[in-house]
C-alpha cells in the first residue's frame, strides 16, 4: 500500500536551527509501525515514531535559519504532502533587569 498521505499540520511550526525539537506531524492517515517510519526536514532524513493512525513524532535535525518542508514517508520511496516547518536563531538571554524585587510589589521586568 502506497505511503502517500496528506500532511496537514506540524507542531511546533518552529525551532531553533540547533534542531532536536520533537515535532509532532498530523496526516490524514499514517501506516507502518515500528522502524518504518522516516521524516524529511529539508532534505535531511530522520527516523520518526507513529504515535496513532494520524499522527507521528520527529525530532528535528539542525538546519540553518529559514524555512524547509516537512514530509514523511513509510516505506522509503513515497512521500506525503509537504507542511513548512521554520528554523530561528537559538535567543540567548543575556541580562533580566531588575535583578531583585520585593515580593510584596508588583514588577515589570525587562529581558
Amino acid at each position: 500500500r502506497s505511503a502517500t498521505s496528506t500532511l496537514s499540520s506540524v507542531t511546533p511550526t518552529l525551532g531553533p536551527t540547533t534542531g532536536s525539537t520533537v515535532v509532532t506531524l498530523t496526516a490524514s492517515e499514517i501506516l507502518g509501525s515500528g522502524g518504518s517510519l522516516f521524516c524529511r526536514f529539508g532534505t535531511v532524513v530522520v527516523a520518526g515514531t507513529r504515535t496513532s493512525s494520524t499522527t507521528a513524532e520527529c525530532v528535528s535535525t539542525s538546519q540553518p535559519a529559514g524555512t524547509v518542508s516537512v514530509d514523511f514517508t513509510n516505506n522509503n520511496r513515497d512521500y506525503s504532502t509537504t507542511v513548512p516547518y521554520n528554523y530561528h536563531t537559538p535567543i540567548t538571554v543575556t541580562s533580566v533587569n531588575p535583578t531583585r524585587y520585593y515580593y510584596s510589589t508588583s514588577v515589570q521586568v525587562f529581558v
